[in-house]
């Protein structure tokens, strides 16, 4: 599980966190887990297009997880996961 990615504004651009990402997948294969799970608003549509652009997919949402008015405000939690493969190949790929 991610808890935090953060760049400094001063840093960021620079593959930091590409790099941090990096070693959370290694560090997630080597210890055989099935996935990699985080969290982001919906309204921080920077970190959400970085994140697709690390292969996470949207996995759910939880409409009430910062207030009562999530959905009013149009602020919801976003939950991503990252799929490791290992080696595995699925039914579908084999057609």
């Amino acid at each position: 599980m991610v808890t935090e990615l953060w760049v400094h504004e001063s840093l960021r651009r620079q593959g930091i966190a590409h790099q941090l990402m990096a070693v959370a997948k290694e560090q997630a294969v080597l210890e055989h887990r099935r996935a990699i799970i985080l969290e982001t608003q919906s309204c921080n549509v920077g970190a959400i297009s970085f994140y697709q652009q690390e292969g996470f997919e949207p996995i759910g949402i939880d409409s009430c997880c910062y207030s009562n008015c999530d959905l009013e405000r149009r602020e919801v939690r976003i939950n991503m996961g990252y799929f490791p493969n290992f080696g595995i190949t699925t039914a579908d790929e084999k057609i």
